[in-house]
């Protein structure tokens, strides 16, 4: 015995919306908006809610430049100006000076007149000048600056000498002037 079974009755089918046109709500009424979904295209966006993403033909606003080159720019326009600055107050520009141009005393004789303002401002100049306050007495070629550091007296053969300074590139040999104050 064979039972037959029949299907239960249908409901006729929703006819189906052409292209473009809107979707007839559902049985049961409208599907609420999910928490967290995006609204449908072109409808206004509730406060709180999440912004679509990025759609064609939707207009897009360049990202904003944070200001780190522009840091960054300063912070190496401060220590380039502190280099030179220091540069300039240590002597450096002498030290420069000298590799460019050539060493300031080379043409130096005995009898020529000295400023010395420091140790490391020295500058030849005319006797008459006023700056001027020593006189050459001869110099002591071939030492570094290294041993004329360690010498006690390094212008042995000018006993007259009161006061030496040395002219050279670090680390090479150079010469001393061997110096006397100018009486005024």
């Amino acid at each position: 015995m064979s039972e037959q079974v029949t299907p239960p009755p249908s409901t006729p089918a929703a006819p189906v919306p052409p292209p473009g046109a809107p979707v007839p709500p559902q049985a049961g009424g409208p599907v609420p908006p999910q928490p967290g979904a995006f609204p449908p295209p072109g409808a206004p966006v509730p406060p709180g809610a999440p912004v679509p993403p990025y759609t064609a033909g939707a207009p897009v606003e360049p990202p904003h430049k944070s200001g780190a080159g522009k840091k960054l720019a300063g912070i190496l326009t401060a220590v380039v100006a502190f280099v030179v600055v220091a540069a300039l107050k240590f002597g450096l520009a002498s030290a420069i000076g000298a590799v460019f141009f050539g060493d300031k005393f080379e043409d130096a004789k005995a009898g020529d007149c000295l400023a010395v303002k420091s140790e490391d401002d020295t500058e030849l100049v005319e006797c008459g000048d006023a700056a001027a306050n020593n006189k050459l007495l001869g110099k002591v070629d071939g030492m570094t600056q290294a041993q004329f550091d360690l010498s006690d007296n390094p212008c042995t053969a000018y006993p007259t000498a009161e006061s030496a300074v040395w002219s050279g590139k670090e680390g090479k040999k150079g010469y001393v002037l061997c110096l006397e104050p100018i009486k005024k």
